[in-house]
């Protein structure tokens, strides 16, 4: 995934309902596009913005895509309040569930 360019890297969304800043997003993070410090040292991704603007939505279809495409990777995922955790750990759990587009996810999680 590392060093693909935004052409080159063609995804096949779980949620057909992302908006384009939210596409753009997800794209970002798995061409693997963060800012650095001014030190070089790559900053970790933040998503953050106001209740209802899609955060979970976002958050949500970048884990599906992450393990869609490398089943053996790892992250960290920080929610404010322990109900958005169990939101985002229901959502991933029904798109695996449910989506035809995770059959492959279903061994690897």
């Amino acid at each position: 995934m590392q060093g693909r360019n935004q052409e080159q890297l063609t995804l096949k969304w779980f949620n057909n309902q992302l908006n384009e800043r939210q596409k753009l997003a997800i794209k970002h993070i798995m061409q693997r596009e963060a800012r650095s410090s001014p030190d070089g040292v790559t900053l970790p991704y933040v998503i953050f913005g106001p209740p209802g603007t899609g955060k979970t939505v976002t958050l949500v279809e970048a884990i599906l895509q992450i393990f869609y495409l490398n089943g053996a990777a790892r992250f960290v995922t920080v929610c404010y309040e322990n109900v958005n955790m169990w939101r985002v750990v229901q959502l991933v759990h029904f798109w695996v569930i449910n989506n035809q587009n995770s059959k492959g996810l279903q061994n690897q999680l």
